[in-house]
């Protein structure tokens, strides 16, 4: 499984996801389409971390993407309504998952 990591990340935490899975970085420059046309596919999860965030266009260019996954305060970089309008995917805000219905809670299951 290749997990992307999108913004920055903390050491410690970069270290534990290199020892788990093939963790991708997403660049935050000119490289990221050829990037995201090389490696997208292979993506099934994003682990965000802020800025750059995760929009729609990030989302498209991940057709196997089943996880979102924020780390820290706050989800105001992924656009929620994108992945519950498109996505058969987790969204989850914390240190749970859990399949809900669309709500102001913190954590969403995409297509419910």
């Amino acid at each position: 499984m290749n997990v992307l990591q999108v913004g920055r990340i903390e050491p410690s935490l970069a270290d534990v996801l290199k020892s788990k899975y093939h963790a991708l970085q997403l660049p935050n420059d000119p490289t990221r389409a050829a990037f995201l046309a090389e490696h997208g596919a292979s993506v099934t999860a994003i682990i965000d971390f802020g800025p750059p965030g995760v929009d729609a266009d990030l989302m498209k260019a991940l057709p196997n993407l089943g996880a979102i996954v924020h780390h820290g305060a706050g989800y105001d970089t992924i656009d929620v309504a994108e992945a519950l309008r498109n996505l058969d995917q987790y969204l989850t805000h914390g240190t749970f998952i859990t399949p809900v219905v669309p709500t102001n809670r913190p954590v969403h299951r995409a297509g419910a």
